[in-house]
């Protein structure tokens, strides 16, 4: 925190419903590339951003979900596109969602590589002193290596599984849950400071550990 300059900076770079709140709401790993863009980062700004995203992915994913059960009811799918016969129409909504789906990999491959790389740097530890070698090269290396591989992942996985559900569920079963649960509740009663809170963040850390497996269960026993 500037304390100066009163600004936070951050330096270095089982129900369809239940998955989409999860879903919406796990995308933390955004906030530093999002702070960074904001002028003047002050901590009020950063959670009025923050705030304002919620509500208005809210309202959006609320007004679509509701439109499709109140459509199709029970019987809506996943995807709900598939639910309609192949007219004009439903092909230019595909074409929107694959031009949706291509342009938002970019804004989450992009802070998953810098985890990558943050690893990487701390398993390849600090540089010696007077090494002035340009790291560059290497870095543009590691850059496509990654960047291919999240690429051919994603890839195989669309290639081989067919319903949209069954990837939302093992996503929000496993990364979401992590993200939301066992991360944060984690993290702080490792470093936190002695309290309530720290108790409670424990709780959410073992809350995390139940949901994901259960969640997983219900999963492999639905397919």
């Amino acid at each position: 925190r500037n304390a100066a300059a009163g600004t936070w900076i951050f330096r270095g770079g089982s129900s369809r419903l239940g998955r989409g709140a999860r879903l919406r709401y796990t995308c933390q790993q955004n906030i530093f590339a999002v702070n960074n863009e904001i002028r003047r980062p002050t901590r009020a700004r950063v959670d009025k951003v923050i705030v304002t995203s919620i509500v208005s992915a809210l309202c959006v994913y609320l007004v679509v979900g509701n439109a499709g059960y109140q459509t199709f009811g029970v019987d809506v799918k996943s995807d709900v596109l598939e639910n309609y016969a192949s007219t004009p129409t439903i092909s230019v909504a595909r074409v929107g969602v694959a031009i949706l789906v291509g342009s938002s990999f970019p804004l989450q491959c992009h802070p998953s590589r810098m985890c990558i790389f943050s690893l990487l740097d701390q398993a390849k530890g600090p540089r010696p002193e007077g090494d002035e070698t340009d790291a560059a090269p290497t870095r543009n290396v590691e850059h496509v290596a990654v960047t291919a591989i999240f690429i051919v992942a994603a890839l195989m996985i669309a290639l081989s599984v067919k319903s949209l559900g069954l990837v939302l569920s093992f996503v929000g079963a496993t990364g979401s849950t992590t993200i939301s649960y066992i991360l944060p509740g984690g993290i702080y009663y490792t470093v936190g400071p002695p309290g309530v809170r720290r108790y409670l963040a424990f709780i959410q850390f073992c809350l995390g550990l139940v949901i994901m497996p259960s969640a997983l269960a219900v999963i492999f026993m639905g397919n």
